[in-house]
């Protein structure tokens, strides 16, 4: 079995060695009696045309990178272009900028856990504001958030000017 196993890996490795060396060596075997030079190709047409496609280039009066306006320091068209870069100021109209954004404050994670009530003394919810467990009367604020009203069922309290009724857990 192991035997078998390496004589088919042997094979395996040679195709896959015997596949690279040919494409590797098989593009520079080629015979060059057999190739038609590029020159040959193109002896019988004689129709085509090659003309030159010319250009000027003109000289920018603004440079926008810069801001500067450059004068042309002479008006014949034989002498080479040359500036003289005079600073001039620009009516660029001035962006704006943007007001920061004033981030809102961010609900807390509040869970409502009931209420307790005693005798004469208002309600008392049992609530966790971001995990911390705090005792939060009627109309009292802790942690931004204030109780409006409890009961049985749900819990009903502002944050930033939101009312929000929380469900009891």
């Amino acid at each position: 079995m192991k035997k078998t196993l390496n004589i088919v890996l042997l094979i395996v490795v040679l195709m896959l060695w015997g596949t690279a060396i040919y494409r590797y060596v098989g593009g520079r075997l080629i015979n060059q009696d057999s190739a038609i030079p590029h020159e040959a190709q193109w002896a019988g047409n004689s129709n085509l045309n090659i003309s030159r496609d010319t250009f000027t280039l003109k000289p920018l009066a603004y440079d926008p990178f810069l801001k500067t306006i450059h004068y042309q320091a002479n008006n014949n068209n034989n002498v080479p272009y040359r500036s003289t870069s005079v600073k001039k100021a620009l009516n660029v109209p001035k962006i704006p900028v943007p007001q920061p954004i004033t981030e809102l404050p961010v609900m807390p994670d509040i869970l409502y856990f009931g209420y307790i009530k005693s005798g004469s003394c208002e309600e008392t919810a049992l609530v966790k504001v971001n995990g911390k467990s705090l005792r939060i009367g009627k109309g009292q604020t802790k942690e931004g958030v204030t109780v409006k009203g409890c009961n049985r069922k749900n819990l009903v309290i502002t944050f930033s000017g939101k009312e929000v009724t929380i469900p009891v857990k």
